[in-house]
């Protein structure tokens, strides 16, 4: 990427816009922004913006790479996208996490809760003074946001994605005192309140609502060793970026899965990961059940689950358990996996076509589950729910499981 303390400016998530101040904005203040830690991600990674805002750790343990490193980690937050590689990063931040300012890495990386400033979450108006529309962006979380809504006068309104860190709602003219309520990726709940005393209010404005607990500090973690790192990759790899002389790039192999012969079939116990129609898993998040990513890690492995430890086979009732320990759970058309129980809520019966009961279940097939609402389970843009019966596409997951052979590596880029 670039050595300029102020290369952030113009990035696509629109922390430190230009209109608004730069690295001065109050969009601005997370302590990476700061520290210079911070990194452009690659189009899979960024999401469409779901990104923006995440921290990582990212780590390099000394392995062969196009220049001489050192191994050491770092946690960085993702600002920007358009990277070739999983991550594009400033310089400083490259030369933390390799000991070198230029070449191509591999690494791995793991998803980590942000710290944040002192000021904690914020929310800066970028379209004001309109009692009809305003675009908003929210920063200095511990992680992305993933939805959000304002309340004016009492009313709430949907917010929806513009791009990158940006939301923007549609107000129908409301006005009185303004609040914002937002779910952050892994279904935790920050509620702005209270923001503005009256709405409208003018672009650059903003609001912000002190941390409730102590461990929200501004102090980064950076580490340098002389051993290798052991940090598990659960991401894909990153491309150099060609914006400055001093640019550095870091890259990741990473290798193949398979989903084995079709005559592996599965028993009580087994460890799967489920492909959707789009191509993206499903993934627990903390308590967020999503298939935005295609990655096979920690986060993608669900353990199914039965009374007993017999075979799998269709029309039997199973339940999901996630990493976390927690079990996929239908409540109403809701999908989440924020407990660890084994009621109704949580079994399913998993079916595949032609319907009947005693197929064995095995690597590589098409199937659904269903709830015990009688709906299945949907992937809709990457969201989960139950809300239909339907045995279409959007309700298909194919089995896959990970042969245990093969290692996730990932790379890195300045």
């Amino acid at each position: 990427w670039s050595d300029s303390p102020t290369t952030i400016v113009g990035g696509s998530c629109e922390y430190a816009n230009a209109a608004q101040g730069g690295i001065s904005s109050p969009a601005a203040t997370s302590p990476y922004i700061a520290a210079r830690a911070y990194c452009a991600a690659d189009d899979a990674l960024y999401r469409a913006g779901a990104a923006c805002g995440s921290c990582y750790r990212v780590s390099y343990d000394g392995s062969p790479a196009t220049d001489p490193g050192t191994p050491g980690s770092m946690i960085v937050q993702i600002v920007d996208s358009g990277s070739a590689k999983t991550f594009d990063c400033q310089v400083d931040a490259f030369e933390t996490i390799t000991g070198a300012r230029t070449g191509v890495f591999p690494i791995t990386y793991e998803p980590v809760d942000c710290d944040i400033a002192e000021t904690g979450p914020v929310a800066t108006v970028l379209d004001g003074m309109n009692a009809w529309y305003t675009k908003v962006i929210f920063s200095n979380m511990v992680t992305g946001v993933a939805a959000a809504s304002i309340v004016v006068g009492g009313q709430t309104f949907s917010m929806n994605r513009v791009g990158g860190a940006t939301w923007a709602a549609s107000t129908g003219g409301a006005e009185g005192a303004a609040s914002f309520d937002l779910r952050l990726d892994g279904g935790t709940a920050v509620e702005l309140k209270p923001c503005f005393d009256s709405w409208p209010v003018a672009t650059g404005q903003a609001c912000g609502v002190l941390p409730s607990t102590p461990s929200e500090t501004t102090t980064l973690s950076t580490t340098q060793s002389t051993t290798p790192s052991t940090t598990p990759s659960t991401t894909p790899s990153t491309t150099p970026s060609t914006t400055s002389s001093s640019t550095t790039t870091t890259e990741t192999t990473s290798s193949s899965t398979s989903t084995g012969p079709a005559a592996v079939c599965l028993h009580a116990g087994d460890e799967i990961y489920l492909r959707a129609h789009t191509g993206m898993r499903l993934t627990a998040e903390g308590t967020f059940v999503h298939a935005f990513w295609d990655h096979m890690g920690a986060w993608q492995k669900w353990v199914i689950e039965k009374d007993d430890d017999s075979a799998v086979v269709t029309g039997d009732t199973v339940t999901l358990k996630a990493h976390t320990g927690k079990r996929l759970t239908v409540q109403d058309t809701t999908v989440h996996a924020k407990w660890d129980h084994r009621g109704s809520w949580e079994r399913l019966v998993i079916e595949k076509k032609p319907l009947g009961d005693g197929q064995p279940i095995c690597v590589g097939d098409e199937v659904y589950f269903r709830a015990h609402t009688g709906k299945r389970l949907t992937v809709q843009d990457g969201s989960i729910h139950a809300k239909w019966d339907h045995m279409g596409s959007w309700q298909r997951f194919v089995v896959e499981v990970k042969a245990p052979s093969l290692a996730e590596s990932h790379a890195i880029t300045a």
